[in-house]
């Protein structure tokens, strides 16, 4: 796209990953504090497993409903207000319950996990309390999936994104707390008091949305059925829960072979994620949202040509910054964590960590921008079969070479894992574009839409 619709969509783009970055910012000090103030050991290996835990569950189900519901939440508000808020409002219910029961998944993985391995027996009680005091982030992160999916449908980016800083801004006060009182079971306790407050914000955000009438223009006539919206999300959740359990494998894994590996493994990853929010918090969501629209009113339909071009800028611009990560990962290690109870051996795995995570980087990115097209034409079961492969390539790799490689294996399977996935989802684009059908001229075009 070219001209001052190109130069004004990479404006916003640029934007929203800057609100986004500010809205995560407490979210990435969070780490800084816990290194510097509880160092890397068993009192945070034990968080960091209850953590890996709420990603699994919570973070699967609030990222998968938050990605599955976006193409119908635009077609709901295509069709109205009263239909949006409705259809929504069913959603988010459904949502809340499907949080609770994914709660109680969540625990029994988490202390039958920490069984298998002897080394962990005695550290079941403690991250199993960490875990308890996530639980209301569980059910929140699913509630707030929902509405924030539906803001991006009615291209309110800016505040979706502003709301990730209660979830952010809570962990870091209970930090805080945690800090004075040396008492790390405040730090969950935050977490989830601030992910309650970002669901309140995204329902309020959500509302005002709709009363403005945020629908996109268009009869839709050429647009195709999306299907049920029980069963994408259902497959969505399937999909990302697979992804999610890699890393609570991972860390269980890791927790079996030294004291302070999950910690050490959670700070690499960790600084690897700062470094995604120019993705995750803008290009992305833009996508989907954009996609979603045009197919909407029958304007997209997942071809290679609709695809290719997003998918190469997406491509170049983390190529670039996974090198730019690579060369600077001593530094950035040392500026970031290397304080107090953090200490210059930690600093040293974690830093040959960062470099083998970056090359990874690169293919999970691109993929994160491919995948859209996939989401935006509700192909949730396909995005399921593609999971299985990402993660049984993933969960392979470590359980092979785990002994012989340390905790290089898991950066390695991430990089590999992604590459093949990567491969597999650009295959799902046909090479041509569909015969065209008759549409009637009040369609507006597709370079028309924001």
């Amino acid at each position: 796209m070219s001209g001052r619709v190109g130069r004004a969509e990479q404006l916003r783009v640029a934007r929203l990953a800057a609100i986004s970055a500010l809205a995560k910012g407490p979210g990435f000090l969070l780490p800084i504090v816990v290194a510097a103030f509880f160092g890397a050991g068993p009192t945070t290996d034990q968080y960091f497993l209850a953590y890996a835990a709420l990603l699994f569950v919570g973070g699967s189900v609030g990222q998968a409903l938050e990605a599955s519901v976006v193409p119908f939440a635009a077609t709901a508000l295509r069709e109205g207000a009263m239909q949006a808020r409705e259809r929504v409002g069913r959603f988010a219910i459904g949502a809340a319950a499907t949080g609770a029961g994914a709660a109680v998944l969540g625990v029994v993985a988490l202390y039958l996990g920490m069984s298998a391995s002897p080394t962990m027996h005695d550290a079941r009680r403690a991250a199993s309390l960490h875990y308890a005091l996530l639980t209301p982030a569980v059910v929140g992160w699913a509630v707030s999936g929902v509405y924030s999916g539906a803001l991006i449908a009615a291209l309110q980016f800016e505040r979706s994104a502003v709301a990730n800083a209660f979830r952010g801004l809570g962990a870091l006060t209970g930090a805080a707390v945690a800090v004075v009182t040396r008492n790390l079971y405040f730090l969950p306790l935050g977490l989830s008091a601030g992910e309650l407050l970002r669901v309140l914000w995204l329902h309020a955000s959500w509302r005002r949305a709709v009363d403005a009438g945020a629908g996109p223009v268009g009869d839709g006539s050429r647009a195709a059925p999306l299907g049920d919206f029980h069963h994408a999300a259902t497959a969505q959740i399937a999909a990302q829960g697979l992804l999610a359990a890699t890393p609570l494998i991972e860390r269980l894994v890791a927790g079996a072979m030294v004291v302070a590996a999950i910690s050490r493994l959670e700070y690499a990853y960790r600084l690897l994620m700062v470094c995604s929010v120019l993705f995750d918090g803008g290009i992305a969501p833009w996508l989907l949202a954009r996609w979603s629209r045009m197919r909407s009113i029958g304007r997209f339909d997942a071809t290679w040509h609709q695809v290719v071009r997003s998918i190469g800028y997406a491509a170049a611009i983390s190529g670039a910054i996974g090198l730019l990560l690579a060369i600077f990962a001593p530094l950035v290690v040392s500026i970031v964590l290397l304080h107090g109870r953090f200490t210059v051996g930690d600093a040293g795995v974690v830093t040959s960590l960062v470099r083998w995570y970056s090359v990874g980087f690169v293919a999970n990115m691109t993929v994160l921008c491919a995948e859209r097209a996939l989401l935006a034409t509700a192909r949730n079961r396909r995005f399921l079969e593609l999971g299985v492969i990402r993660a049984s390539v993933r969960t392979a790799i470590v359980f092979l070479f785990a002994a012989a490689m340390g905790l290089h294996v898991f950066p390695l399977a991430f990089a590999l894992s992604e590459l093949v996935y990567l491969i597999s989802v650009l295959l799902q684009f046909r090479a041509e574009q569909p015969a065209p059908r008759m549409v009637e001229a009040s369609v507006v075009p597709a370079e028309s839409l924001p």
